[in-house]
C-alpha cells in the first residue's frame, strides 16, 4: 500500500515538473510595448546601414533617420492599434538586431513618448526590433525578436507576414 502510494506521488511530482517545465518556454507578443493612449500612428522608413552591415552593435535611435512615408487617418487609429496585437513567438533565441533598420510604425502617445517596430532582415532571417522612446528619442527599452511562426495564426503563418499585410491594409503607400 505504501509503494502504491509514493508511486502516485512519484507520478504526480513528475508530471508538475512537466507542467513546470513546458510552461517557462520563452515567449514574446507582437504588440506595442506601451499602455498609453496612441494619438497618431505613422509608416516610417528607417535607414540605418550600420544595422546591415553590423546588427550585433548598439546604435542610438537617430529621429534623422525617421522618414515618414504615410501618417494613419485619425479615424482608424483605434482599429489599427487593436489589429497589431497579431500574435505570438515562441522559443529561446538570442538577440542579434539592436538598432531599428526599414520600414516600419511608429505610434505617437499623448504625452509625446513614441514607440516604433520595424522589420528588418538580418542574415536572410526576419527580425523585429522594437523601441519605446521619451519624446526627445532617449531609450526607454528595447527588445529584438524573430519572426518565428506565431502561435495565435494557422500553421506556417508568420508573424512578419502579418505584419506586412496589416500595413498593406491599412497605408495607401503600401498597397500602390
Amino acid at each position: 500500500m505504501r509503494k502504491s502510494i509514493n508511486y502516485i506521488l512519484g507520478i504526480v511530482l513528475l508530471c508538475c515538473i512537466v507542467v513546470v517545465l513546458v510552461s517557462c518556454d520563452a515567449s514574446y507578443h507582437l504588440h506595442r510595448m506601451s499602455d498609453e493612449v496612441v494619438v497618431s500612428v505613422e509608416l516610417i522608413y528607417y535607414d540605418n546601414p550600420e544595422a546591415r552591415i553590423n546588427p550585433s552593435e548598439a546604435s542610438p535611435l537617430d529621429l534623422a533617420k525617421v522618414e515618414v512615408l504615410e501618417v494613419l487617418d485619425t479615424s482608424m487609429i483605434d482599429s489599427f492599434v487593436e489589429a497589431f496585437n497579431i500574435g505570438t513567438i515562441g522559443g529561446l533565441d538570442r538577440p542579434t538586431l539592436f538598432s531599428h533598420d526599414g520600414i516600419g510604425v511608429r505610434f505617437i502617445h499623448e504625452d509625446g513618448s513614441f514607440e516604433i517596430i520595424t522589420l528588418t532582415t538580418v542574415n536572410e532571417r526576419e527580425r523585429f526590433f522594437m523601441g519605446l522612446y521619451e519624446s526627445t528619442g532617449n531609450v526607454i527599452r528595447t527588445r529584438d525578436m524573430a519572426g518565428y511562426i506565431s502561435m495565435g495564426h494557422s500553421t506556417g503563418d508568420r508573424l512578419f507576414d502579418r505584419f506586412n499585410d496589416l500595413l498593406d491594409e491599412y497605408f495607401t503607400v503600401r498597397s500602390n
